[in-house]
């Protein structure tokens, strides 16, 4: 009897943590976002749509990956979705002592200075795409993504499925 079940576990190792963690699985299956949302230190902490960022200003960007293919990428700035959010300023300093944590429906997160986006050169390459060689961005990447095409490697802030932009101000203890 015990090498009958010794032999199950062996034939299905991954079982038991899908009897363990079925959440999980069940959350994984259901990734894709539709909206990013605001939240954090804005004014108007509202549900951004692929409908709301094609009211904002686009650029259609051409972009050579490390691979050496060339993407065309369709978006906005994230610093124009930051403004639209309405970033709250309470004194001075604040919004040059904040970051940006754009977060992927997966739980992948990409951190960003609010001084690297409106200040820095940095900030003119990271977009919010909403379309990728003409259509929209495949299953694979959601519905919307961040990219940072700035960076000299790109991926480590590249965040497919975006769901939220959260705007935090880091304060010393």
């Amino acid at each position: 009897m015990e090498t009958n079940r010794r032999n199950l576990l062996q034939k299905h190792r991954l079982l038991p943590l899908l009897l363990m963690f079925p959440v999980a699985f069940v959350a994984a299956a259901t990734i894709p976002s539709k909206n990013i949302e605001c939240t954090g230190g804005f004014s108007d902490k509202r549900k951004v749509s692929v409908r709301d960022l094609k009211d904002l200003p686009s650029k259609d960007i051409q972009f050579s990956a490390p691979d050496g293919s060339i993407r065309h990428y369709k978006g906005t700035l994230l610093r124009e979705l930051i403004q639209l959010c309405g970033p709250q300023e309470p004194d001075h300093f604040s919004l040059r002592q904040s970051i940006v944590a754009v977060r992927g429906a997966d739980g992948y997160y990409a951190l960003f200075t609010w001084a690297e986006l409106f200040i820095n050169p940095v900030g003119d390459g990271v977009f919010v795409v909403y379309a990728k060689d003409g259509t929209a961005l495949d299953a694979s990447e959601g519905e919307v993504a961040v990219v940072s095409l700035t960076d000299s490697r790109p991926g480590p802030r590249y965040v497919k499925w975006a769901a939220e932009i959260n705007l935090r101000r880091v304060q010393p203890n």
